[in-house]
């Protein structure tokens, strides 16, 4: 029988992810008490996700502004606490060895000290918006925006072609590099630098950014308001305005009412990874094609963007297009992904890149080189262990199962698994192949958030409907782990060099097939410093215990099959009830 490890060994390079992985967004963590010592706290929650049998590592999003604080001053510790703890658990574990994706965000999320050096030299360009006018207007480089629809730690975006803010980032991305950059476990980082608070292609524009996302008393939803409602920023200026003034002062008109500006940073970004970075999987997010600021209707022969044929979308394809052929030289490979993977069956019929654009650019080149395929990845829009009875129905464990019809939806895996075989087929619009593409789609990566797999370890069975809901149902009893479970395994039989029958993981299943009883426990997971305390010393150290055999198929102090004990950072608090 083969061994992860033996298979993993023999496709090194490009060192690539596969299975499912725990998504950190570190300042989001660190947020509600930035002045506390958090190095115990992530050295608890990264083994904690370890420990669990379905992940296969872990996504950390990191934000430029948390780790580089100052010029020359890369304070790594928080990352390089999960790459210590990554170590651990292979040495411990050398037949289930875990990896490390990195999501580094700049944008909205740039140091200070950056912004501060772009004012000073180049100056905000503000002024030409507000009417107080500014001398160095023609080069300006930061602009103020109000509202942007996703979480950022500021409002002032350096300009994608101001060169400070470009040479800045590159510098700090190949200090990552020398930090990590041959470290066994790291495996794929995401391509960022022309963008707003995330890795994705999406900057500010006229439907994500508006005054009332910010309005507590009276918020708008995701999608600002149009036509006579239509909120302009506090300037008076719309956010595709204030773009074109920018870019016809910077280009030239030739320039306005285009992403071709956009197109040729991301262009420029992608040249600059492959050149920093070898051995890695480069990442590219292209959202749904709808993220730039001009969405003109374009003619186009491009599959991603048959569904609406607009002018983001095209500008998207061509960077896409530029990824898929660019020359590489330092021994990379390619993967795209979605970052906003939800319950609704998408493909390229009904929508623009997105989900639908991953799985056609994975099966387009899944039998090219390692170095030339384009291996596929999705992370969930939300923790779906925060769709309570409260406000969703009827559990979060039907909204885990939705989500993933629509990830597995044009692949093998919807035939399921042998402990839940068919668990997909039934679902409307889930199919093995997805129109235009004439074969199934390989994919290799999901992200979940940490606090659902912290949800999974916790929770027991629900029943949920395998028949994708409306008139039709067909119940089984599964948990929340059962899913993940199924979803690595399945992850492991569709990726590019999938591994061989032998060598996958099987997952018995935790739940009964009859009708549970189910027990849900109210978890507060918090490793957080206690009242009035500005560091979490008070926790017990972590060292990771030795494991016994059964640990590594799923079993633990009786725990059921295929669930990990999840090994507490602090006293976990409980209340359990029947629901």
């Amino acid at each position: 029988m083969y061994s992860w490890r033996f298979y993993r060994a023999h496709y090194l390079y490009p060192r690539r992810p596969l299975g499912v992985y725990a998504k950190v967004v570190l300042s989001d963590v660190i947020r509600p008490n930035p002045n506390a010592d958090w190095n115990s706290y992530f050295d608890c929650l990264y083994w904690n996700l370890l420990s669990n049998a379905a992940i296969s590592g872990l996504a950390l999003q990191v934000n430029w502004d948390l780790v580089n604080p100052a010029p020359n001053d890369d304070d790594w510790d928080y990352v390089t606490n999960a790459f210590n703890q990554v170590s651990n658990w292979n040495t411990l574990n050398p037949q289930t060895p875990k990896t490390i994706q990195l999501i580094v965000t700049p944008g909205f999320n740039s140091p200070q000290w950056v912004l501060n050096n772009i004012a000073s030299t180049n100056g905000s360009c503000d002024g030409m918006f507000n009417g107080s006018g500014c001398a160095t207007c023609t080069n300006c480089g930061t602009v103020t925006f109000i509202g942007y629809d996703e979480n950022a730690d500021g409002n002032v975006l350096p300009l994608p072609w101001n060169q400070i803010y470009k040479t800045a980032w590159s510098n700090f991305l190949f200090g990552l590099n020398q930090q990590f950059g041959d470290n066994p476990a790291f495996v794929s980082i995401s391509v960022a630098g022309p963008t707003a608070s995330s890795d994705e292609m999406i900057l500010p524009n006229d439907m994500n950014t508006c005054p009332c996302h910010n309005d507590v008393q009276n918020p708008c939803g995701d999608i600002c308001p149009t036509g006579a409602n239509a909120q302009p920023q506090t300037n008076g200026l719309m956010p595709s305005q204030m773009w074109n003034e920018k870019l016809a002062m910077h280009y030239g008109p030739t320039y306005t009412n285009s992403n071709q500006a956009f197109v040729e940073e991301w262009e420029n970004a992608i040249d600059l990874y492959e050149g920093i970075f070898h051995n890695l999987t480069l990442v590219v997010t292209p959202a749904n094609g709808e993220g730039f600021p001009f969405d003109s209707a374009t003619p186009t022969t491009n599959p991603l963007c048959q569904y609406s044929t607009n002018s983001s979308c095209t500008a998207i394809a061509s960077i896409l297009t530029y990824f898929e052929n660019y020359r590489n030289v330092n021994g990379n490979g390619k993967a795209s992904q979605v970052s906003g993977l939800k319950s609704t069956i998408l493909t390229l019929q009904n929508s623009d890149a997105n989900i639908g654009g991953v799985k056609f650019l994975s099966a387009q080149w899944q039998t090219a080189s390692p170095w030339d395929q384009i291996l596929g990845g999705a992370q969930f829009n939300h923790a779906f262990s925060t769709c309570l009875p409260t406000n969703c129905s009827p559990n979060p464990e039907q909204d885990e199962f939705n989500i993933l019809a629509n990830f597995f939806n044009g692949t093998l895996a919807v035939t399921g698994t042998a402990t839940f075989p068919g668990l997909f087929m039934n679902v409307p619009d889930v199919e093995a192949v997805n129109p235009p593409l004439t074969n199934s789609a390989p994919l290799n990566y999901l992200q979940v958030y940490y606090q659902d797999v912290l949800y999974a370890e916790s929770n027991g069975c629900a029943m949920v409907n395998i028949a994708g809901g409306g008139n039709k149902a067909e119940y089984i009893s599964v948990s929340a782990q059962d899913l993940l479970n199924a979803a690595n395994e399945l992850l492991l039989t569709i990726g590019e060099l999938a591994y061989p029958p032998g060598a996958i993981p099987a997952y018995p299943p935790v739940c009964s097939p009859s009708t549970p009883l189910r027990v849900r426990a109210t978890l507060t997971f918090s490793c957080l410093p206690a009242p009035g305390k500005n560091s979490v010393t008070e926790l017990s150290p972590l060292a990771p215990p030795v494991l016994s055999a059964n640990h590594v198929s799923g079993k633990r102090d009786g725990y059921p099959p295929g669930r990990i004990q999840p090994i507490p950072c602090a006293p976990l608090q409980t209340d359990n009830h029947l629901d």
